[in-house]
């Protein structure tokens, strides 16, 4: 069980909801499921403090926002969680564009364009 003071909030935020995994369709990697169970259970806290929606208030979470920035390596199981889980969320939208590209440049988009084109 991951040590509270990661999750401990501000007074009125309430961060008790369920967060919602991304679905990820191109890339290849995989959550374990004690990884999908944390994620699940406690990834409002860890994302609330990555997209800076809340301000760290321990030198954990501290330490925390400076691994996911770059700032320290990762030391916890948490910090390596949410950073594999951003680092898919980059792969899903760089794999996304780049399959977006490739319909948008294929023969049969251009084919279909000129069948379309009054004479």
């Amino acid at each position: 069980m991951p040590p509270i003071e990661l999750y401990q909030v501000p007074e009125g935020l309430n961060l008790r909801e369920r967060y919602r995994l991304k679905r990820f369709k191109y890339t290849g990697i995989k959550f374990s499921g004690s990884e999908k169970v944390f994620l699940r259970k406690h990834g409002t806290a860890p994302n609330a403090l990555w997209d800076g929606t809340m301000t760290p208030i321990t030198q954990r979470q501290k330490h925390f926002v400076d691994a996911c920035s770059g700032i320290t390596d990762p030391n916890t199981e948490e910090e390596r969680i949410w950073l594999k889980y951003v680092s898919m969320l980059s792969d899903e939208k760089r794999l996304a564009d780049a399959r977006r590209q490739e319909l948008i440049n294929s023969p049969e988009r251009e084919e279909y364009i000129k069948s379309r084109l009054l004479p």
